[in-house]
């Protein structure tokens, strides 16, 4: 089944609510929509939601990437998509969310082409995963009215979004998410803001407030590899690697030099086939797993949940833009009943577009 063009366009998703991090704060989402058709007649879709700030790509080098990337594999073999996935990320080695999305593209083709739904192919683990939900960085009383819905829908892991200049705020963010939902475990996220010192005072300070945080997630700038391994190796608290973590040769690097208790993957930094060296590696390493997302469409969260659920790989789900988008470009890829995904059966992803009557600027 040959590969024949790639067409692709932005499409646009309100929020329920602006979502910030430590990073910034987006009024609305945007997805990169491909199309991939085969000469057989066989559809593929994609997406792609970048992160600058992950993975250095802005939705404008996507627009470059994507069909530069269409041309370098049309008339390439659809089956033969382990050998593609390989010189596509020799020549384009720097697109990584690009190739993410085409390698998406792809896989949903060749399971269509083969009768078969990803998730099957990746093992057939179990066909139900259960998520978290963010609670971002808008005001303190946003976050208290996000947690309290978050409770009554029954959601049982929140992940709080930090801003590591502010510490003793943060504190008093992640108490007070506790008091109205205090039977959910807390994972935090710092997306980079604090330092190696600042950093290990705070988990002292978590550590004597005796909260049900499970996890501390990239404490410090990705770059500082060493300093990130420092703070782990202290940590009364397992701390987890996302941005230090974009490639299997960073998560390699990253091994090597001691390790963190948790690697987050996301699709948008690895690529599904990235995506299944890390597992590999961390299983072997004995690492935690947990599979993470940006703010994405009801495509990239399927192809996550596809391979959540094939693989049994992770312990730690952080799937929730459904949660978060008011309404989605695409649909029939999963099922979402408060937290719990349950994975379509239908042929490669199952995922189909929605009419475009809302998806413009």
């Amino acid at each position: 089944m040959i590969i024949n063009e790639l067409r692709a366009g932005i499409r646009y998703m309100p929020l329920h609510s602006p979502f910030v991090t430590a990073k910034g704060r987006s009024e609305k989402a945007r997805s990169y929509v491909i199309e991939l058709s085969c000469e057989s007649g066989v559809t593929g879709l994609g997406a792609v939601s970048p992160a600058q700030y992950v993975t250095g790509e802005s939705m404008e080098d996507i627009e470059r990437s994507v069909p530069e990337i269409g041309n370098f594999i049309g008339g390439r073999e659809v089956d033969d998509y382990e050998a593609v996935f390989g010189d596509m990320r020799k020549a384009f080695p720097l697109a990584h969310a690009a190739r993410a999305g085409v390698e998406m593209a792809v896989m949903d083709a060749w399971g269509k082409a083969h009768e078969t739904p990803l998730w099957r192919h990746w093992g057939g683990a179990k066909p139900e995963v259960e998520t978290d939900q963010t609670i971002s960085l808008n005001s303190l009383d946003v976050a208290r009215e996000e947690a309290k819905r978050a409770a009554r829908a029954g959601i049982r892991q929140l992940k709080i979004k930090l801003d590591g200049s502010y510490p003793r705020d943060m504190i008093h963010r992640i108490r007070t998410v506790h008091e109205v939902a205090p039977d959910a475990v807390l994972l935090l996220d710092a997306n980079q803001s604090f330092t190696v010192n600042s950093a290990k005072a705070f988990l002292e300070i978590l550590d004597r407030e005796q909260l049900p945080v499970v996890l501390f997630e990239q404490p410090v700038d990705a770059c500082n590899v060493k300093g990130l391994v420092e703070v782990a190796a202290d940590s009364p608290i397992p701390v987890g690697a996302d941005e230090s973590v974009v490639t299997p040769g960073d998560c390699r690097t990253l091994l090597d030099a001691g390790g963190t208790q948790v690697v987050n993957i996301k699709l948008m930094k690895s690529g599904l086939s990235g995506a299944l060296e890390i597992i590999g590696m961390c299983r072997s390493a004995g690492v935690t797993l947990m599979l993470g997302c940006m703010v994405e469409s009801g495509i990239g969260t399927g192809a996550a949940v596809h391979l959540a659920c094939g693989t049994g790989a992770f312990t730690w789900l952080d799937l929730d833009a459904p949660l978060l988008l008011a309404r989605d470009i695409a649909e029939g890829a999963y099922t979402l009943n408060g937290s719990i995904y349950r994975v379509s059966d239908a042929p490669g992803l199952g995922a189909r577009l929605v009419p475009e009557e809302y998806s413009k600027t």
